[in-house]
């Protein structure tokens, strides 16, 4: 007789036996209601839960150390930023500011004027006669004159006696001016820098050494804080830095600039010394006296030795204008004029009178 059929799964008891001792090799049990996997899983799981929480807590502790770690690399970040201040300061040597628009300009003239054909002449003045004039005239009045604005009368005079040099070239044509006007470099203070600034004395041929020495005192007094103060110039700061040559190029070549700062200068160092200084100027005008020390030597005069006061003057030439001789012949009445004192006898309140 044939076994019936389990009716809850349709197998044989003996099937059900041998498939699950034979094919599944493993004894099935009874799944925890609660869990609902068996014991023995319920305790590898649990296992694993401790497992893996310490895993979790080994983790966290891991972050604290990267945490740790990386608010270490920040004090070191920050301990490197310090040094890197430091190194700015101290440790690398040296400093780094910004170039002022003052020494760019300074630096634009140079570079135009030194492709320039200039000669030099170097060259020794005795000054004795108007140096002792001053100095009495102090002792007197209590007022010190300018002895640059001696210098600058002495040269508008021998200038208006030689115009070929009160010229300058444009183009094809030479351009001679009416009015001998002086320029001089007057050194101011703009924005914390010492920049030298060109005063114009215009028609300086036709003024005396008392209103030339009351313009360079007042404008030594002047207070623009800006370059172009003197002439009302001052929008040339801005001017971009890459177009300052050619406007020191334009410049040049100008008739209204010309005729506003002229083609003469002087620049005075007013160094004082025990050994004689020249200096090598530039410039952009046709005549430059670059004022350097004055030298104390003894000199015998045919009866005896004397001190005299020697005047080291360097005169600049443009070539093109001038050429080697009348620039010599110009120089040596400069020299003549400057020993003779030549303006301070007509000067009130002066006590020598012209023998």
């Amino acid at each position: 007789m044939e076994k019936k059929n389990n009716s809850r799964d349709g197998v044989t008891d003996p099937a059900r036996e041998g498939h699950s001792s034979v094919k599944s090799g493993f004894t099935p049990e009874k799944i925890s209601p609660e869990a609902g996997v068996t014991g023995t899983a319920r305790e590898g799981h649990s296992s694993g839960r401790e497992r893996n929480t310490s895993g979790k807590e080994g983790n966290v502790s891991g972050k604290k150390e990267n945490v740790s770690g990386k608010r270490g690399n920040a004090s070191e970040k920050k301990e490197n930023a310090s040094g890197k201040k430091g190194n700015a300061s101290g440790r690398r040597g040296f400093t780094s500011e910004r170039v002022s628009f003052n020494r760019k300009m300074v630096a634009a003239s140079a570079a135009v004027t030194a492709r320039k054909s200039t000669i030099h002449s170097l060259c020794a003045a005795d000054v004795t006669l108007p140096r002792q004039m001053m100095r009495e005239h102090r002792e007197r009045t209590g007022e010190k004159l300018s002895f640059t604005a001696y210098i600058v009368y002495c040269l508008a005079q021998v200038v208006k006696e030689h115009p070929h040099l009160n010229a300058f070239r444009r183009g094809n044509r030479l351009i001679t001016l009416d009015d001998v006007t002086v320029s001089v470099l007057v050194e101011r203070e703009i924005s914390g820098e010492r920049v030298p600034e060109p005063l114009a004395i215009e028609a300086a041929q036709s003024l005396t050494f008392r209103e030339i020495n009351d313009l360079i005192r007042s404008a030594r007094t002047r207070s623009e804080s800006a370059l172009g103060g003197f002439s009302g110039m001052t929008w040339i700061r801005h001017i971009p830095g890459f177009l300052l040559k050619a406007f020191v190029r334009l410049a040049d070549r100008n008739i209204s600039l010309a005729k506003r700062y002229g083609k003469v200068a002087v620049t005075a160092v007013g160094m004082f010394s025990r050994e004689p200084v020249w200096f090598i100027p530039h410039g952009s005008g046709t005549v430059l006296i670059t004022v350097g020390s004055i030298e104390k030597r003894m000199v015998f005069t045919g009866e005896k030795h004397e001190e005299r006061e020697f005047l080291c003057l360097t005169g600049s030439f443009d070539h093109d204008i001038v050429d080697g001789a009348p620039a010599a012949r110009f120089m040596n009445q400069f020299l003549e004029t400057l020993k003779s004192g030549m303006g301070l006898f007509q000067f009130p309140d002066c006590l020598m009178t012209k023998e």
